[in-house]
């Protein structure tokens, strides 16, 4: 499956039908023949907390990796 997402998803209705098309034609492994294009349903914010997430899923596997973060500059 390949997400289409952030300012692309206004388009999806005039976009998927031609990326689809597009791959069934260039297609060479037959998996990837099942491939086929969605829109996301998440908004604008997804990206950023998706990239959230991983962050605090890292702290919580592994807490002292929180001493590894960079800290800000004294002035």
């Amino acid at each position: 499956m390949i997400v289409i997402g952030g300012y692309f998803t206004s388009l999806a209705q005039w976009l998927l039908p031609h990326a689809q098309d597009r791959l069934q034609r260039l297609v060479v492994a037959g998996p990837a023949a099942q491939c086929r294009f969605v829109a996301s349903a998440l908004g604008f914010g997804a990206a950023s907390r998706g990239a959230a997430s991983m962050v605090i899923n890292h702290i919580i596997d592994d807490p002292t990796t929180i001493m590894d973060l960079p800290r800000p500059a004294p002035y």
